[in-house]
């Protein structure tokens, strides 16, 4: 994609003075923006970003101003007067309108008493400012902010600054806020609308807010209580205090990604800010100390110090997923969120940077369409796995400096990747770049061959690849920290190969402790079986089993070792006691299931398995947590209820529908257990039960409980009731719940071609709906995550080739059909010996 030009270059912004006149009833915005900013060469014209926007009036340093648009949403402010270089102003007038797009200046739909209610919110990253208010849209482009808004009288607004004054005339009212600290477009925020909301206060004195719809704001707390705690933690760990007076955190029913850390401002979705001390189950408790905390991590990492352009999307995103479980297990030690982050998301993005068409971390944006493409799990998880594999090989201390050293140095503005290692390299007296350089700047990772010669080990890295066809030589080679078992090997392998001095050790060696490390080991198989059968021994942590399970997995499917391999693995942890460990069984489970859900006598033998698997902790668990019980208990039931509902066995089946038809309101199944047995009636029950559930879903007001009966309802077995669900999406269902709708029924082996059938048959609809929208290319993305047929992987192909037109989606379709590719293989080379296990014979 061409190479956009960046503005900042040519104007750069100190303050903006911005006034909004917002008409809710008419769907139209108009105001005046005053630009004061630095020119750095003589010239007649000065350019801004605007989209979409009406331009009536324009003037620099009062001079009229001739306006013309061109490409890439530049605004071309011209006078008939040199413009010297030096300081000037400008201002515009304009007006715009509000949509429905999730993006600009939107409206976020609830029902309160069974009346239709809204908010208006803007959503402005990554470049969606330009929809507002014409602005240099650029990370680069750090300015202040003073804002005003006209409103209608009777609603709350609120912003990234306290307000300081407040009018009202006739019908209408105008809040001001207080000047912001030096930021980028991308960060203003505000919301209008009927709000409530608590408050608490740090130790330090920030106001911590929650506002939510009303009726909703008591249902804040828990996020506050996070925030408060959260902030402290992060005021003294950054050594550099929190600038704003307050930060509100605002619950919007209606939000394209998970929540949004504008400064003093946060915006999320009610589903993971909302919690109900007795509808919620812990795993939502969990999601909103991770977001929160995310968030926060941001207010430094982002906002006050900002990625100098798109490039370095992941010093801001990878960083606040390394922070939300750093923090978090300082904070919430019992709840083990690392070890959640390690069970449920580094596979997942292994998954992905196996692939060839994966991208580094640090990659180029060449243009704002690409910048959507880069908010992935490469940017995310490995950027954070990166990370706390850094901390692990500069020490604690030194990597805690080294931010402290990175966040005064560049704060109030921007910094690229170089900035980073600089630092902590000063610090910490190691290159830090040099370490760093592969596994950030180059794609993919390795996998580390291991196996016996004479009294040593040979060691050898190569480029990981998950589908077999794409196998290839790659030149890549990472500094590797080995972090084993036994003390005599070396701690790292920085070249190709490594032959170790003569090593003896009774213990079988286990490379990569704790899976600090972003790779995979490949053990010969005499080391391989001799580190399976030890595995479950005192001598191996729970990261160690999660990971030895998730990468053995990964190098099955990848075609490195057999299937049957990794199931004689799952075997020997039927008595495991750990959450995260079952964790990773159920999302094997669940590949494997999607592998097989089309042949009903392997289905029936993998049934049987499965029931069989996780007997004795159902006997154990039952169906009713009781006074003492651990949480980790309480996920952990839900997980291997899940799995034995999920198989069928009849005696859980029996207790989902006792425990369904025991309850005279909904609220009386437990929170836990809520999506086990919604799930388990839709599927075994009778149509009266889908229906039951559907009334309820429109009914209730509580995000969490929508999400738990939405996917209670793709469990349906029914085609007439698949199409009554795509029917609700089409018609009536929330764009940001889309993705969920289709993933959930991308599962269900009697949803999955029918949605893929009407995904095609309202693709016009889709682009339409999602016209520059950050989950545009969830769409290739995630519905064909589960096509492992060769019929399928040709549909896909022949349905997305002709949309690479628009090169939004080029990665995620290429990225898709590699991936399905890969599962064909593996159905391929695997299938027969899987049956055969399953089974029995």
């Amino acid at each position: 994609m061409q190479k956009v030009r960046q503005l900042v270059d040519q104007f750069q912004p100190a303050h903006y003075t911005l006034d909004l006149d917002v008409r809710r009833q008419t769907r139209r915005f108009s105001g005046a923006v005053v630009v004061q900013g630095y020119l750095p060469y003589a010239t007649n014209g000065i350019i801004l970003h605007a989209r979409g926007l009406m331009i009536s009036e324009a003037t620099i340093d009062d001079m009229p101003a001739k306006v013309s648009s061109g490409k890439d949403d530049e605004l071309t402010l011209q006078v008939s007067e040199t413009l010297a270089r030096g300081d000037h102003e400008v201002k515009v007038v304009f007006a715009g309108r509000i949509t429905d797009s999730l993006h600009g200046l939107y409206a976020s739909y609830y029902n309160l008493e069974g009346k239709k209610k809204e908010l208006l919110m803007t959503q402005f990253e990554s470049h969606y400012a330009r929809e507002v208010f014409p602005c240099i849209d650029e990370p680069a482009a750090k300015a202040t902010f003073e804002l005003s808004v006209e409103a209608e009288r009777g609603v709350d607004i609120v912003s990234n600054t306290p307000a300081v004054k407040q009018s009202n005339k006739d019908t209408r009212q105008t809040v001001e806020f207080a000047k912001t600290p030096k930021m980028s477009t991308y960060l203003l925020a505000f919301v209008i609308g009927e709000l409530e909301h608590i408050r608490a206060k740090t130790k330090g004195g920030t106001i911590i807010g929650g506002y939510a719809t009303q009726g909703q704001a008591k249902h804040m707390q828990f996020a506050v209580d996070v925030a408060v705690q959260a902030l402290d933690f992060l005021n003294d760990f950054f050594g550099v205090p929190y600038p704003l007076p307050k930060c509100d955190f605002v619950a919007v029913p209606d939000f394209s990604a998970l929540a949004m850390e504008n400064w003093g401002c946060v915006t999320g979705r009610e589903s993971y800010l909302l919690a109900d001390e007795s509808e919620s189950d812990i795993s939502v408790k969990q999601y909103i100390v991770i977001v929160v905390i995310h968030e926060l991590a941001h207010q430094w990492f982002g906002n006050l110090v900002t990625m100098e352009w798109w490039n370095d999307l992941w010093l801001n995103e990878g960083f606040a997923r390394f922070m939300e479980c750093y923090v978090a297990d300082k904070l919430y030690p019992e709840w083990g969120i690392g070890l959640d982050f390690l069970a449920k998301k580094v596979s997942l993005v292994q998954s992905l940077d196996g692939l060839t068409s994966t991208h580094p971390v640090q990659f180029v944006i060449n243009h704002p369409e690409e910048i959507e493409a880069a908010f992935d799990s490469i940017s995310y998880e490995k950027g954070a796995s990166t990370l706390a594999m850094l901390l692990n090989y500069v020490g604690e201390e030194a990597f805690r400096d080294g931010l402290r050293r990175y966040v005064r140095a560049h704060q109030y503005a921007n910094a690229v990747t170089d900035d980073l290692w600089d630092a902590l390299s000063d610090v910490s007296g190691k290159d830090v770049k040099a370490f760093m350089a592969n596994w950030v700047g180059q794609p993919g990772y390795p996998v580390v061959t291991v196996s016996e010669k004479g009294d040593g080990y040979l060691l050898r890295q190569d480029r990981f690849f998950a589908n077999p066809r794409h196998r290839q030589d790659d030149p890549t080679v990472w500094q590797i920290p080995l972090l084993a078992n036994i003390y005599e090997m070396p701690s790292q392998l920085s070249t190709r190969t490594l032959k170790t001095e003569a090593i003896h050790s009774p213990e079988p060696l286990k490379l990569n402790k704790d899976q600090v490390g972003f790779y995979f080991t490949l053990y010969s198989d005499e080391l391989r079986q001799r580190l399976n059968a030890s595995i479950l021994g005192p001598s191996f942590s729970v990261k160690d089993r999660l990971g030895l399970l998730n990468e053995t997995f990964e190098l099955a499917r990848a075609g490195y070792l057999k299937t049957v391999e990794a199931l004689k693995l799952i075997d020997s942890f039927s008595s495991e006691g750990e959450v995260h460990i079952w964790d990773v069984l159920s999302q094997q489970f669940g590949a494997l299931r999607v592998l097989i859900d089309a042949d009903r006598e392997t289905l029936e033998g993998f049934n049987d398995y499965v029931s069989q698997f996780v007997r004795l902790q159902v006997e154990q668990l039952t169906w009713r947590s009781f006074e003492g019980e651990s949480e980790g208990d309480r996920l952990k039931r839900k997980i291997v209820l899940s799995l034995a509902c999920g198989a069928d066995d009849v005696g859980a089946v029996m207790q989902a529908r006792q425990l369904f038809e025991n309850s005279k309101t909904f609220n009386e199944v437990p929170p836990d257990l809520r999506v086990v047995v919604y799930s388990s009636i839709v599927r075994n029950g009778m149509q009266a039960d889908f229906d039951s559930l559907m009334r309820r879903y429109l009914k209730t007001d509580f995000a969490e409980e929508r999400r738990n009966i939405l996917m209670g309802l793709c469990a349906t077995t029914s085609p007439d009731n698949v199409e009554k669900l795509l029917d609700h999406i089409r018609n009536n269902g929330r764009i940001q719940d889309l993705i969920y709708w289709l993933t959930e029924l991308s599962i269900n082996p009697v949803a999955r071609p029918i949605m893929w059938k009407w995904l095609k048959k309202n693709w016009k609809w889709l682009t339409e709906l999602y016209a520059n929208d950050p989950q545009y290319t969830y769409l290739p993305r995630y519905t064909g995550r589960t096509f492992s047929k060769r019929t399928e992987l040709a549909d896909f192909q022949e349905f997305f080739e002709p949309k690479r037109k628009d090169q939004v989606l080029n990665r995620a379709i290429d990225q898709n059909i590699e991936a399905i590719d890969m599962r064909v293989q593996w159905r391929s080379r695997d299938y027969s010996a899987i049956s055969r296990f399953f089974s029995g014979t």
